[in-house]
């Protein structure tokens, strides 16, 4: 359950030098709009929409959300529990100067990058086998189970298939907040791609 978030898109990364000399990486974030639409004081949910987008790149069912909201367009429409329901104000912008600060210890959720179909060593770390000549199981799976007992693959099992394009969450820092400009430098990586779209939250 979140007590307060934002949502941002990864601009790229960028480094700072410390006056020990030290060279901290930092990934640059750039907050986009993110208005409360609804509150729920019984469930303690609020209803938020996400990122400005002209009605007319809409659908209806989306259209007709906001129309009865009487509330801008927004491109996504996202739904949270939180602890503290009272800090929401119905049709109320959610600010940066208001939620965070600089040094503070955030989770970072946003969609990693999709590298296609992959093999167990890429995807697994399965160790490679050997390279001598007329080895056939260099970068073979090996064996995914008993011919006779169990006669059978159990669930789970690490096999090649799809990397990525999953939702991750990491745990990170924030090195240092632009209020002016919308920007928040995180210490180390943060999943996606650039102009990803990145939960930050607390």
């Amino acid at each position: 359950m979140n007590s307060k978030f934002i949502f941002a898109k990864k601009i790229g990364m960028t480094q700072s030098v410390e006056p020990d000399g030290n060279v901290v990486p930092l990934t640059l974030l750039e907050t986009v709009d993110t208005r409360v639409l609804s509150v729920s004081t019984d469930t303690s949910t609020v209803k938020v929409g996400v990122e400005s987008v002209e009605s007319k790149k809409l659908s209806k069912p989306m259209l007709g959300q906001f129309n009865s909201l009487n509330s801008p367009c927004y491109k996504f429409i996202k739904s949270f529990n939180v602890s503290n329901i009272n800090v929401f104000v119905e049709g109320k912008d959610i600010s940066l100067e208001e939620f965070f600060t600089d040094n503070e210890k955030v989770s970072l959720r946003a969609l990693s990058k999709g590298k296609g179909f992959a093999g167990t060593v890429k995807r697994h770390n399965f160790r490679i086998g050997r390279k001598s000549h007329g080895s056939k199981s260099k970068r073979a799976p090996g064996s995914i189970g008993g011919g006779t007992d169990p006669g059978r693959v159990f669930k789970g099992q690490k096999m090649p298939g799809r990397l990525g394009n999953v939702n991750v969450t990491t745990i990170g820092y924030i090195y240092k907040i632009d209020y002016d400009k919308g920007l928040i430098q995180v210490k180390g990586s943060v999943p996606g791609f650039n102009s990803t779209l990145v939960l930050v939250s607390n």
